[in-house]
C-alpha cells in the first residue's frame, strides 16, 4: 500500500468531522468515498453532497484500504468489530477522537493495522450540515501510532491528512492527551464557566445582554459546542483535564491577587498587564499557522 487510491476510503460516522473528511477527500479526487451512517437524514444530506452512503457495513468494504472511525467514541469498539471482518487484509483503520486513551481498548484483527489520530479542527456546530471540506485546511492533525506499527500504515494516514489539507504531527498517545488537556479541553471548560458566570449575572443585571460584543462571543464560542463533546473530555481525560484546570486556577488567582486590596491600584495594572499582553501576543504569533492580527482578530496562515 503506497498511498490512498480512488475508491479505497470509508468513513464511519458522518457528523461534523467525519462528514468533513469525506467531503475533503471527495474534493481531492480520492473518490468514490464511502460514508457509513445509521441516520437516514444524514445519509440523504451526504448523498446530495456527492458521497456514496450506506446505513452499515457491506460488501463495498472489501475494496477499502482505509477506514476512518468518526462515530461517537463509545460506539467505536462495536463498529470496529462489525466492519473488521469485511475489510481486506492489511487495511488501515484510523480515528478522529480527541482523547487517545479512549481508543486504548480498540483491538482490530491481527491483519488490520490501527493508527490512531486526531484532527485539531472543529466548530461549535455539529452534524453533516455543519461539515466543510475546508475544515482541516492548515490545521495540525496528530498521528499517535504505536512504535511497532508498519511504516506504510502510518504513511497511509499521513496521506489522508495531507489530502484533506492538514499537516501531520507525530506524537505519542500519552503526550497527546496531556497536550490537548491544556490546548483543547481546558479552553472548553473555561468558556463554559465564563458563559455560565455571565448568564447568571444577566438574571440580576437588566440590560446586560444588550451590551454583549464580539469579545464575549468569541471567548465563549466553545461553550456552544455539543454537550457530548465536553462529556467526552471528562470521561476519557479527566485526570489530565483537572490537572490543567488546577494550573489555570492558580494562575488566575495570582492575577487577582496582584490587583486586590493593598496593591497600588492603577500602577499595578500598568506594571503587570502590558508585559503579559506582549508575551501572549508573541506566544500566539509563534504558533504554527498564526501569522497576523488584523482588525482585532487573529488570522490563520494559509
Amino acid at each position: 500500500m503506497s498511498g490512498l487510491r480512488p475508491g479505497t476510503t470509508a468513513v464511519a460516522g458522518l457528523g461534523l468531522i467525519g462528514g468533513s473528511v469525506a467531503l475533503a477527500l471527495e474534493r481531492a479526487g480520492f473518490g468514490p468515498v464511502y460514508g457509513i451512517d445509521p441516520d437516514e437524514q444524514t445519509r440523504l444530506k451526504a448523498e446530495q453532497a456527492g458521497i456514496k452512503v450506506h446505513a452499515g457495513p457491506g460488501p463495498f468494504l472489501a475494496g477499502c484500504q482505509l477506514l476512518v472511525l468518526a462515530c461517537p467514541p463509545a460506539e467505536a469498539d462495536s463498529v470496529l468489530r462489525e466492519v473488521a471482518g469485511q475489510l481486506p487484509p492489511r487495511a488501515v483503520v484510523t480515528d478522529v477522537y480527541s482523547v487517545k486513551a479512549s481508543t486504548s481498548g480498540l483491538v482490530p484483527p491481527a491483519d488490520i493495522y490501527y493508527v490512531p489520530s486526531h484532527p485539531m479542527a472543529g466548530t461549535e456546530r455539529s452534524g453533516f450540515a455543519a461539515a466543510s471540506p475546508d475544515l482541516f485546511a492548515g490545521r495540525p492533525w496528530a498521528i499517535t501510532a504505536h512504535p511497532d506499527t508498519p511504516p506504510l500504515a502510518v504513511a497511509a494516514v499521513a496521506d489522508l491528512v495531507a489530502a484533506v489539507g492538514a499537516r501531520p504531527v507525530f506524537v505519542a498517545p500519552d503526550v497527546h492527551d496531556r497536550i490537548v488537556a491544556y490546548t483543547s479541553h481546558l479552553p472548553y471548560l473555561v468558556a463554559l464557566a465564563l458563559a455560565a458566570t455571565v448568564a447568571e449575572a444577566a438574571e440580576n443585571t437588566p440590560g446586560l445582554t444588550q451590551l454583549i460584543g464580539p469579545g464575549f462571543l468569541d471567548t465563549t464560542r466553545l461553550a456552544a459546542s455539543p454537550p457530548s463533546l465536553g462529556c467526552e473530555f471528562f470521561r476519557y481525560n479527566q485526570s489530565l483535564l483537572l490537572e490543567a484546570a488546577d494550573d489555570f486556577l492558580q494562575e488566575f488567582a495570582r492575577w487577582i491577587a496582584r490587583f486586590g486590596p493593598g496593591d497600588t491600584g492603577q500602577n499595578a495594572f500598568e506594571t503587570a498587564i502590558p508585559p503579559a499582553a506582549e508575551a501572549v501576543r508573541a506566544f500566539r504569533l509563534s504558533l504554527p499557522g498564526t501569522t497576523a492580527r488584523e482588525g482585532g482578530r487573529w488570522k490563520a496562515g494559509q
